[in-house]
């Protein structure tokens, strides 16, 4: 339920107005709802400390109860903070509790800052990085990774500092030494923990060489087994075999820690005869890697530059990856990637795809994007960016926020006032968190606006909480009847009991069971629909044919359920009998005829007469459905025929549609 962390604001990329795009009105697919200021303090700033690598927000939901944690160098978000440094919070929306601070709840020494949370999914697990000291092994002088356990004494009840053995701050830049039966300090300091959703490992850098193989005097990735702390840390960032140097920073974990994404320099991860770094996915068992900054082609870019400085965002189960990449020209086809942009990896299928998602609703690329968040189920990644032209309603001139939906392919503005226009500053991704069983979704932002969807700000920086929903599909539509006419099915309908929480824009027909859909044009929202056209091709209905119909409402969350299938077999009249010969004798008519070559799709249910050339008909009484007809009467009234007079006589077949084409003429003197 949680990755990955924030972008201070002091990061933030200037602003600007591209020239020559117009802004583009986004395709709504999320829907804001109020805001609220996240952190409960007296004037609600969070300050503005965002220093580390990892950056400062994490956030997580457990049942109902969003455990988020943050960075802070404001000395009023709880009181008596007097350490004159960035420290660690975490809040429940509610409370807000320090922990930066030693077991037992003292805070750290005077300008030992801490930064860089990361919270696990339970919430119970919090890693960050911080100068204090409170291991008694720890004293390199240097800023180092440290795990804290919430509840370390397992009764459900979270930071009590007051009661022993409660809760453990532990060092997590040491690795067992087999040898010596000892622990290796990372005299060097570590940094950019980041720890797994099941609260069991926990990736950081460090130029410690921890592995005997690690000679390259430079950062590396290291993942500590917090489960078993006799066990060495693992080098992820060691080279291939055959390989020499390694190297990386940066990580991204996984929820059960099993795999890494990590920036790098080092040529010889993913191979011993690589030629470039770029941005790599290891499986830390096999050593397996491959790189996500690759060509369509599946090598290695040549050109792109992956982000150094901020961690790539990587659903639990490691299936997508969203990263930004400098000149990742060569990342799409025909090397169309931007100059900077937000990238998607996604390898749901089991075949890499990457694609861009920073741009707008109609597909143009921004010119700068950064500090991407991505939803668990790899739908939603949240953004940075101060492209003016990716919203409407987008005018401050500012950094925002943006929200893409990679299902529907809609670019939404998250940093808005409660009206949705533009806030009147800057704004970050802090956390995204998505529920597709709810629907229901948060984009946590920190900003030095004055309000955020509602909620007015208060100092300098502040960290928002802006809800979103996303509409479900519409339910199933009820078919009353299904009408047939010529070349038509006329279907009358009763509407969704639920239109999934956006309107219905339109109605999709199948006339194969549910095995081929086609949308009305224009589109049609009400009863009744009459359809025209097979849903396989734009054939029109065969009369005669019976078709199994089955109709589903749209909306902007897409197809909905479909209603149970109606059969129905549109028809028109009959063809042209052909009449053999007519016999005169005494008062009657005998007409020897053929049937027509096409009973319109309907059984012929009678024949009808005309003894004036087709100018008046009249119909067998009882009904006549086979040769030979006798007529015994004039078409136009009820009179018998007369004897040496001659009629032109004519026959026609009808059916379910009516009186069908007339016959050639016969002229006959009656007897």
């Amino acid at each position: 339920m949680k990755k990955f962390s924030l972008c201070a604001l002091s990061a933030l990329v200037g602003s600007g107005l591209v020239m020559g795009f117009a802004p583009q009105t986004p395709v709504l697919a999320a829907t804001l709802t109020s805001a609220t200021l996240l952190v409960p303090t007296a004037n609600g700033a969070v300050g503005d400390a965002g220093l580390g690598e990892a950056w400062g927000v994490d956030t997580t939901l457990v049942g109902t109860t969003r455990w988020t944690v943050f960075e802070s160098g404001a000395s009023n978000v709880i009181t008596s903070d007097t350490n004159i440094a960035s420290d660690i919070f975490v809040t429940n929306g509610t409370t807000v509790t320090r922990l930066s601070v030693a077991a037992n709840g003292t805070e750290g020494s005077n300008l030992a800052a801490s930064y860089d949370p990361s919270i696990c999914a339970s919430g119970r697990k919090v890693v960050f990085t911080t100068d204090n000291e409170w291991d008694t092994t720890d004293a390199n002088g240097s800023p180092d990774v440290y795990v804290i356990d919430r509840d370390a004494d397992e009764d459900g009840i979270m930071d009590e500092f007051s009661q022993a053995n409660a809760v453990t701050q532990t060092l997590v830049g040491s690795s067992y030494n087999s040898t010596t039966g000892e622990y290796n300090i990372a005299f060097t300091g570590t940094s950019s923990g980041v720890i797994s959703d099941d609260c069991t490992k926990v990736a950081f850098v460090t130029d410690m060489d921890f592995d005997s193989e690690d000679f390259n005097f430079g950062p590396d990735v290291f993942v500590r087994d917090l489960t078993s702390l006799a066990t060495p840390v693992s080098w992820v960032s060691k080279f291939a075999t055959n390989g020499s140097v390694g190297g990386g920073f940066v990580p991204a974990i996984n929820s059960d820690g099993t795999l890494v994404v990590l920036a790098t320099e080092a040529t010889d991860l993913v191979s011993d005869t690589g030629t470039n770094g770029g941005l790599v996915r290891r499986v830390i068992a096999s050593s397996v890697s491959s790189y996500l900054t690759s060509k369509p082609s599946g090598v290695s870019s040549t050109t792109a530059l992956a982000d150094g400085e901020r961690p790539a965002a990587m659903t639990p189960d490691g299936k997508c990856v969203a990263f930004k990449a400098d000149r990742g020209y060569d990342l799409l086809a025909g090397a169309s990637g931007p100059a900077q942009g937000i990238f998607l990896w996604d390898n749901r299928t089991g075949t890499a795809v990457i694609s861009l998602v920073s741009k707008d609703s109609l597909g143009i690329a921004a010119s700068s994007a950064s500090n991407p968040r991505i939803s668990d189920d790899c739908r939603f990644v949240a953004y940075d960016s101060n492209d003016e032209f990716l919203s409407s309603e987008d005018t401050n001139g500012k950094t925002d926020v943006f929200l893409h939906d990679t299902l529907v392919a809609t670019t939404d503005l998250v940093s808005t006032l409660a009206n949705g226009n533009s806030a009147d500053g800057n704004s970050s991704v802090a956390a995204l968190d998505w529920n597709p069983t709810t629907r229901s979704g948060v984009v946590l932002i920190t900003s030095n606006a004055s309000n955020i969807g509602g909620a007015s700000g208060a100092g300098s920086i502040n960290l928002f909480s802006v809800p979103f929903s996303v509409a479900a599909v519409a339910g199933a539509p009820t078919i009353g009847t299904v009408t047939a006419s010529a070349g038509k099915l006329t279907v009358a309908f009763t509407v969704p009991s639920s239109d999934g929480g956006a309107s219905i824009t339109n109605y999709e027909y199948s006339t194969n069971n549910g095995t081929t859909w086609k949308a009305f044009s224009p589109a049609v929202t009400s009863s009744p629909l009459e359809i025209t056209k097979l849903s396989t091709s734009t054939a029109s209905l065969v009369n005669g044919t019976t078709y199994q119909v089955k109709i589903r409402a749209v909306n902007s969350a897409g197809s909905g359920a479909a209603s149970a299938a109606k059969s129905g077999k549109p028809f028109t009249v009959a063809g042209a009998p052909t009449i053999g010969s007519v016999t005169a004798s005494t008062g009657k008519l005998t007409v020897a005829f053929t049937a027509p070559s096409s009973n319109g799709g309907a059984t012929i249910t009678n024949y009808e007469y005309s003894t004036n050339n087709g100018t008046t008909w009249k119909a067998f009484s009882p009904a006549v459905k086979s040769t030979p007809l006798v007529i015994t009467k004039l078409s136009n009234s009820t009179q018998k025929l007369v004897k040496d007079t001659t009629y032109k006589v004519k026959i026609r077949a009808v059916n379910s549609a009516g009186g069908g084409a007339a016959s050639a003429v016969k002229s006959i003197k009656a007897k």
